[in-house]
């Protein structure tokens, strides 16, 4: 058992001591799933928030690390300071405890997408004997304007 299931599992333990109180669930899994144990909590009176961690171990309380929130607005205010100590740039994106699952899904499909790109113009320069390390050189103006082929706003004209 993993994820929202072990924390489920967790909190049906507890019996009736979750009335009236605040969960926070940082466990990862599908938006379904973080929906059901939310739907479950507020059933049995609590207040939930859901997390999506978006660093590594090592970066559990730094001030840059960012963590999606979902679900209770009031429990996210209520907590912020704490929340602060976990990840700094935590922030609440929605009411919906499903949603930080999605956002988190949509950092690691643009991370490895590119990450998948790059891996693959390596292999393609090395299998005509070009360095890679003469590429990521030659084409660095290129390649520090990557980023900015990603949309960040809206003042851009764009539809999003």
């Amino acid at each position: 058992m993993k994820g929202n299931a072990t924390a489920r599992a967790v909190l049906e333990s507890s019996g009736d001591a979750l009335s009236g109180r605040s969960v926070l669930n940082l466990t990862d899994g599908t938006s379904a799933e973080a929906r059901a144990v939310a739907e479950w909590g507020r059933d049995q009176g609590a207040q939930y928030l859901h997390g999506q961690i978006m660093t590594i171990a090592p970066g559990i309380g730094g001030a840059e690390t960012v963590i999606f929130y979902g679900g209770s607005h009031a429990v996210f205010n209520h907590f912020h300071p704490t929340l602060q100590l976990i990840g700094g740039r935590g922030t609440l994106i929605s009411a919906d405890p499903g949603v930080p699952a999605l956002y988190g899904m949509a950092v690691h499909g643009t991370m490895w997408g590119a990450l998948n790109g790059f891996l693959h113009a390596a292999a393609l320069l090395s299998s005509e004997g070009i360095e890679v390390q003469r590429f990521l050189d030659d084409a660095r103006p290129v390649r520090c304007r990557t980023p900015g082929v990603l949309p960040d706003d809206r003042r851009r004209g764009r539809p999003w």
